[in-house]
């Protein structure tokens, strides 16, 4: 989905997505990725572009490969759909905004279950 607001002198666009789940198949994952990049291109160079939503990718805590994306607070090992994030986000020269802000380990995790802990 994507969100434009026109204010007197800028044009905000905000891209919303939310990403497959774990168990859906990868080919639908990048379809989902090609949707986004496709509609991340459609911005006008003077358009200011927020991505905004819930990717269900985990990105990881080791940021090698991906310095300026990625700052490293975060408690998992990255997956596939985390990995794509990234290099989405480097190809666009975007940061994952919550990887760069520190915090305790208790706030660190978004999702308990079954033993289970995601952020």
């Amino acid at each position: 989905m994507t969100i434009v607001l026109a204010f007197e002198e800028e044009v905000v666009r905000g891209i919303c997505g939310y990403g497959p789940q774990s168990g859906i198949g990868i080919a639908e994952k990048e379809q989902f990725f090609d949707e986004i990049v496709n509609e991340w291109d459609l911005h006008k160079v003077d358009e200011l572009v927020l991505g905004m939503g819930d990717f269900n990718g985990h990105v990881g805590k080791w940021i090698q490969g991906f310095e300026g994306v990625h700052r490293g607070n975060r408690i998992e090992e990255r997956n596939v759909e985390g990995r794509m994030l990234l290099e989405f986000c480097d190809e666009k020269e975007l940061c994952v905004v919550n990887t760069w802000f520190r915090k305790t380990e208790k706030r660190k995790v978004t999702f308990s279950a079954g033993g289970i802990e995601t952020d």
